[in-house]
């Protein structure tokens, strides 16, 4: 399955940039293809499954949240296979340390195959409507940045 690449901190010159909210947890991510839907899990090491002690509640929390809508996505796009990256945390979760409380998981990147993770613009068009990270700033990198 594909992994998540490195965060880069590159300065950008020109141009517009998005700026994305950071959900400290755990990083966990899915394959989808047309035939099977959801149906490999991994946190950013590991594949898990649902019987999985600490992560399978992510992964249950993936397919209930997120499976339908992003399997109707990806067959209109025509997309043969993807793999999701989404952030699993809670209130207290921290540098992947999580408490006994209420978790989430929010869809942060997705790569369709052969594709590679798809641009910022691209990634907010094809999942507008469905939950995902929130865009904090999107605008010239020169500008004072402020909420939006």
């Amino acid at each position: 399955m594909k992994e998540y690449t490195s965060i880069r901190r590159e300065i950008v010159k020109s141009g517009a940039i998005y700026a994305f909210d950071k959900l400290d947890g755990s990083q966990l991510r899915v394959e989808w293809n047309r035939k099977r839907k959801f149906y490999k899990f991994g946190t950013r090491t590991q594949l898990i499954g649902l019987d999985d002690k600490i992560w399978g509640e992510g992964v249950r929390l993936m397919v209930t949240k997120y499976e339908k809508d992003l399997h109707d996505v990806f067959v209109k796009e025509r997309y043969e296979s993807a793999v999701c990256f989404f952030e699993f945390w809670g209130k207290n979760s921290f540098a992947g340390r999580h408490q006994v409380e209420d978790h989430d998981v929010t869809l942060f990147d997705i790569a369709p195959y052969k594709k590679g993770i798809l641009p910022p613009k691209q990634f907010l068009d094809l999942t507008k409507g469905i939950d995902r990270v929130k865009v904090l700033y999107h605008g010239n990198p020169n500008e004072p940045l402020s909420n939006q």
